[in-house]
């Protein structure tokens, strides 16, 4: 990886506003090792000043100590995987850790002077109810984080859950109840000064992840690690998956990249449905002046429709999505794709 970032160095110009240490569970890496990943970018990137620094962790594998050593190497953000305070489901999920390590890992976080604290919930889980949700939002509010990412459960066909499902083993919860749920969630965090600014996340004022922000609005970025993806003036790329063929290219001194064949409107496409899941909802003006493409014409029966339907508002050439639009997001910027 510090290879391959060194390969990189020019592949990016601009200054470095967000580094995001995370999926998986980078947390297991010991302490030198995440500080000598931020030393080789800071020694081969120009990094602007204040940047966002995230490290993901799960909550059995922080203490006082290593989150002291986090905040010394200048991580300034901790995203804490906490899915739920309910044992029952934690074990459902297969998750290690406790809803009494939760609990600690916040207050550890706090204790060392984390002052931008993002939290993960999952809602959705088989066998969860109502009462659940609630429980996991009252203790998550109590600890007042700056962020809060919300994720409905999902299944991936080839996992140990996606086995189950196909056999019968693992009934999911219906859409009417996990809508029901959704609409429970983008409830409640507003009336505790929590705004969606993005169908999954909330925060508090000012606290919006830069990073996630810069991915929703198109912004160049640079994936390091096998399968990471990157992405810079409408070109898209990913590394190799497999350890051992990242390894192999890398030792070589080559990158091991593969390039999206790009068709003319897959940038357009890919700004309409990230753009319709934030806040800011779907510039089309800048549409129109980028794609030279006039979504209100060509999709107009079907804008009406939404309109009429409450699903969306035109605020200042910004289609936005509202509450009962959200529910349908996905289902909406399918719709307003043009092929």
């Amino acid at each position: 990886m510090l290879k391959e970032i060194y390969l990189r160095k020019n592949e990016l110009e601009e200054p470095i506003h967000s580094i995001y240490l995370g999926g998986g569970t980078p947390s297991l890496l010991k302490p030198d090792a995440v500080a000598t990943i931020l030393d080789t970018i800071y020694k081969n990137y120009t990094i602007a000043d204040n940047p966002e620094i995230t490290m993901e962790v799960n909550p059995d594998d922080v203490h006082p100590d290593l989150l002291k050593r986090y905040i010394q190497m200048g991580i300034n953000r901790l995203s804490i995987g906490i899915q739920t305070f309910n044992n029952d489901l934690l074990r459902y999920v297969n998750r290690q850790h406790t809803a009494e390590q939760s609990v600690k890992a916040l207050q550890d976080a706090r204790q060392v002077g984390f002052q931008n604290l993002n939290t993960d919930i999952m809602y959705g889980i088989p066998g969860s109810s109502i009462k659940n949700l609630e429980v996991d939002l009252k203790k998550i509010i109590a600890f007042s984080p700056q962020h809060i990412s919300i994720y409905g459960f999902t299944l991936e066909e080839k996992t140990v859950f996606g086995k189950w499902h196909k056999s019968g083993k693992l009934p999911l919860i219906e859409e009417e109840t996990d809508a029901l749920l959704y609409e429970y969630i983008i409830e409640k965090l507003p009336h505790s000064g929590y705004e969606q600014y993005e169908i999954s996340n909330f925060c508090l004022k000012g606290y919006e992840s830069r990073h996630n922000t810069g991915y929703w609005s198109g912004q160049t970025y640079i994936g390091i690690g096998p399968g990471a993806h990157s992405f810079k003036e409408d070109n898209r790329w990913w590394n190799v998956a497999n350890n051992h063929r990242y390894m192999q290219s890398l030792q070589a001194n080559i990158l091991p990249s593969h390039y999206d064949n790009r068709k003319p409107n897959d940038t357009l496409n890919e700004y309409i449905f990230t753009s319709l899941r934030t806040k800011w909802g779907c510039d089309l003006k800048k549409i129109n002046k980028l794609w030279k493409k006039d979504i209100l014409a060509t999709r107009q029966h079907y804008i009406q429709h939404l309109f009429a339907e409450k699903l969306v508002i035109l605020e200042s050439h910004h289609l936005i999505l509202t509450n009962r639009g959200k529910l349908l997001a996905d289902q909406i910027a399918s719709e307003l794709m043009i092929e």
